[in-house]
């Protein structure tokens, strides 16, 4: 256990040998028909698929994990996926689901959705890795992609959606080479068409929606929405028989897999997870500017680097993010097509690993209500990081306390209060503090003078209530000498 320990610490993957030590439990689900079904979400990321999607699968019968690697690494047999694996509990109760290396399960059916055409391509090896899959026996349902789109909307997916790789001629229709997008072998409705290819079917839904409730529909809307997601799933499985046996699949647990994208990148107290598709803007900003962000959080804010990195998985498509604490190891997930935004959230959460300079006795000089490592202090080190990379340059627009706090001295920020405007009125102080004494220990402050044998205080100099100037960037002075006294 010491080297599986000292393994997932160090922000590696268990390999093989020791991964098969530590099976996740057999996937039960009702009605179960031994269908097993891969949701590809390397190419768009969305909750309602990531979280939802799932859970709707397993309620009709079918076994379901999600995967964030590209394609061709989870459908080739005999290689190896990342997943987390059931190792242990932690000291403060907290389970231990460490990142492994599992065999690739054999599936009958891939789920793949795209409604963005900026997002992640489809490479030509998992297209190939489709193509076989299918030709093969297996099952492949297209949600969106283009399908549906009105006809000026199509040029985007020309050249993107994975429907090309099935016989769905884009560039004819818009050209008026046909009046069709799908030719005679689609068996063609409103919304969900079909073909045989080889030994195995595709489906093509136009939108998600078809297949998915939200939490307003009526019980009959949900009862139609989940037999269509049946009858198209069950269709789909009809070119091979059941994988059946266990199915010992990850779940997401509130995190992001599931199976987890296949490439490292390893900083400075955090290990980066991408897949092969992914943006080439997105992974120039992982290797080149990261490492620059790391330096200068930890020039800024001396700490010691964490025993356990963070894992921040680059996700495919835009829009949001996740994090997991309650399990370990902690993750962050990153759901963004805009590397500013990547930035931001990449140190935000490095804030939230790093706890400040040690006093003389090796511990943490002071703390307090909001926790050194707390969102106040995460967010003020993201706002350093923004201002340096996006056109806004202002502290986390802190001035914005004077809406709700015209003179700076009605919210007490001793009491309860509400975290967006707790955290404002903290950024605003933070950064007056800034602007009067520079950043931090760059500047000596007379607390106190001898006098005629005698030692006099002297109180500190009052804020003004003024806006508060731009975030600054310059450098720490030495904090291990004490301030001198004049």
């Amino acid at each position: 256990m010491k080297l599986v320990e000292s393994t997932w610490k160090s922000g590696q993957t268990l390999p093989p040998q020791l991964a098969a030590h530590f099976p996740n439990s057999p996937l039960k689900v009702n009605n179960d028909t031994g269908i097993n079904v891969l949701v590809d979400l390397a190419h768009q990321c969305a909750f309602a698929t990531m979280w939802g999607l799932p859970g709707k699968l397993h309620s009709l019968g079918f076994r379901s994990i999600v995967s964030h690697a590209s394609l061709d690494t989870v459908l080739t047999p005999g290689k190896f996926s990342r997943m987390r694996i059931p190792i242990s509990k932690a000291d403060d109760g907290k389970a231990i689901r460490a990142f492994g290396w599992v065999p690739n399960p054999r599936f009958n059916v891939v789920i793949t959705l795209q409604s963005d055409p900026n997002a992640q391509s489809y490479l030509p090896e998992e297209r190939a890795a489709l193509d076989s899959f299918v030709k093969n026996g297996g099952g492949l349902v297209i949600v969106d992609n283009g399908i549906g789109r009105q006809k000026k909307q199509l040029a985007a997916w020309a050249d993107q959606s994975l429907a090309t790789t099935f016989g769905v001629d884009f560039k004819s229709f818009i050209a008026g080479k046909s009046n069709t997008l799908l030719g005679p072998a689609w068996q063609v409705t409103p919304a969900i068409s079909r073909r045989v290819v080889g030994k195995g079917r595709v489906v093509l839904v136009s939108s998600f929606k078809e297949i998915e409730s939200d939490k307003k529909a009526s019980k009959q809307e949900a009862a139609a929405k989940q037999a269509v997601l049946k009858e198209i799933v069950t269709w789909a499985a009809g070119g091979s028989a059941p994988v059946g046996g266990e199915a010992r699949f990850s779940q997401t647990q509130g995190g992001g897999g599931g199976i987890y994208p296949e490439l490292e990148e390893r900083l400075k107290g955090a290990v980066v997870y991408y897949a092969r598709n992914q943006k080439a803007n997105l992974l120039q900003a992982v290797r080149q500017e990261l490492p620059k962000i790391t330096d200068s959080l930890y020039a800024w804010l001396p700490s010691p680097v964490p025993q356990e990195p963070m894992v921040i998985i680059l996700a495919a498509g835009g829009g949001g993010g996740w994090a997991v604490n309650a399990f370990y190891p902690k993750e962050t997930g990153v759901i963004s097509l805009d590397t500013v935004g990547l930035f931001g959230v990449f140190a935000h959460e490095l804030g939230h690993t790093m706890s400040g300079p040690r006093n003389a006795k090796g511990e943490t000089a002071a703390n307090w209500f909001d926790g050194n490592q707390g969102e106040a202090h995460a967010g003020w080190w993201q706002g350093k990081i923004l201002a340096i990379y996006s056109k806004n340059k202002s502290m986390r627009d802190c001035n914005d306390v004077f809406k709700f706090d015209k003179n700076a001295a009605e919210l007490d920020l001793t009491q309860k209060q509400e975290k967006g405007k707790a955290w404002k009125k903290l950024w605003w102080i933070w950064q007056k503090l800034d602007d009067r004494y520079g950043t931090t220990l760059t500047r000596s402050r007379l607390e106190r003078i001898a006098f005629q044998g005698k030692t006099i205080e002297l109180p500190v100099a009052p804020l003004q209530v003024s806006p508060a100037g731009n975030a600054r960037h310059d450098p720490i002075g030495d904090y291990t000498k004490p301030v001198p006294l004049r």
